[in-house]
């Protein structure tokens, strides 16, 4: 028999055979929680390179302009009727009783986006026409609500108005500006418009500081991973590495047999004694003890003596029988659990911090039921 085959002919049924606690251990223990951590360092090391280059361009948007992509910064010069940009959410609301508590949910049906033309005074005294459309990406507070208490709908809105301090990041085009005429050609000048299909990003907050805040949520999250890697390879799953890195097989003499029993009830049965099955043995090395669980099969051969013989794992005063480590069926069933769950919890946090424009739904939440004066901002 290959060493698979006589592992599996030893081990108790409680235990996965080699290759399946391999293909576990790898799967759950490496390639989620291990993917988990180089995708988290990566963004955090992406956001802050682009918090780096927003700066770069934050500082650069005081320089004369030139046609193409650029960032513009400066104070919103507006003649117009209400505001510039406005987001509206629409969202309806709802409420659920769950175990004797009320819980209100305000959740996002439709959005709109209503934007014209504007001007923005940079820090030279110049005046850039800005031409966003409905694509534009306001990045902005949602400060403003209205709300309907007959029909269960409110409006949660984003302004830019005049006066605010905004960064504008778009392409800057040869165009006229019916207001004012200045450049090379008379009744020309540079405006900003969006960047050839993509949207145009309004900002009334520095474009590196949502970055670094990205940044830096991610890199809490590498070290939360790097922390439950090294709980769940360096402690919960010691032995196992101890024994796949520095452990050696032996064929230890099998110097007795024993039982013992353990009462079990699984849910909506009575419950019965269960046998374990144990394996007496002397290391022929060191002449040390060894002593674990087997297969019934093996232990009646050993008992008639059958088999004089059985194979251990050894690494130290750890030692396992059979011929390559394994894992119990209970212990694969929680790293598989910690890591799925993990991972559920890094989504969920990372949508709970993402902020509003990055959402394709808003939905606020409450504690109570959804009365006529319930503004949830949550």
């Amino acid at each position: 028999m290959d060493s698979n085959t006589l592992t599996a002919s030893i081990i108790p049924p409680s235990q996965c055979d080699p290759l399946t606690t391999s293909l576990l251990v790898g799967l759950f223990g490496w390639a989620l929680l291990g993917g988990l951590l180089a995708y988290f360092w990566n963004r955090r090391t992406r956001q802050l390179r682009l918090a780096r280059e927003a700066d770069d361009a934050q500082w650069k948007a005081n320089r004369p302009l030139a046609a193409g992509a650029a960032v513009l910064a400066g104070t919103v010069l507006d003649e117009g009727e209400g505001a510039a940009v406005t987001v509206r959410i629409h969202q309806r609301g709802e409420e659920k009783r769950h175990k004797g508590a009320w819980q209100h949910f305000w959740t996002e049906t439709h959005r709109e986006v209503t934007a014209r033309p504007f001007h923005v005074l940079r820090a030279s005294g110049e005046r850039v026409r800005v031409e966003p459309d409905e694509r534009v990406s306001l990045v902005d507070k949602l400060d403003g609500i209205t709300q309907d208490p007959e029909s269960k709908t409110r409006c949660r809105t984003a302004t830019l108005t005049r006066d605010e301090r905004v960064y504008v990041v778009g392409t800057l085009v040869h165009a006229q500006d019916p207001p004012r005429g200045a450049g090379g050609d008379p009744g020309t000048t540079l405006v900003m418009r969006p960047p050839r299909g993509e949207a145009m990003l309004i900002s009334t907050e520095p474009l590196a500081d949502r970055h670094a805040s990205a940044g830096h949520s991610y890199l809490f999250l590498a070290l939360t991973t790097l922390v439950v890697l090294a709980i769940t390879h360096g402690a919960y799953l010691s032995d196992y590495y101890a024994l796949q890195l520095r452990g050696h097989r032996v064929e230890a003499r099998i110097t007795g047999t024993r039982t013992f029993d353990v009462w079990e009830k699984p849910k909506g049965s009575p419950g019965h004694n269960v046998s374990h099955y144990v394996i007496q043995a002397r290391d022929p090395q060191t002449g040390a003890e060894l002593e674990a669980e087997s297969s019934q099969s093996f232990y009646l051969a050993a008992q008639s003596q059958k088999v004089t013989t059985v194979p251990f794992m050894v690494a130290g005063s750890i030692h396992q029988i059979g011929a390559a480590p394994t894992e119990s069926e209970a212990s694969l069933l929680f790293l598989g659990v910690l890591s799925i769950g993990y991972a559920i919890f890094c989504a969920v946090a990372l949508a709970h911090q993402r902020p509003w424009w990055a959402r394709k739904r808003v939905i606020d939440t409450g504690s109570g039921r959804l009365a006529p004066d319930t503004v949830s901002v949550r």
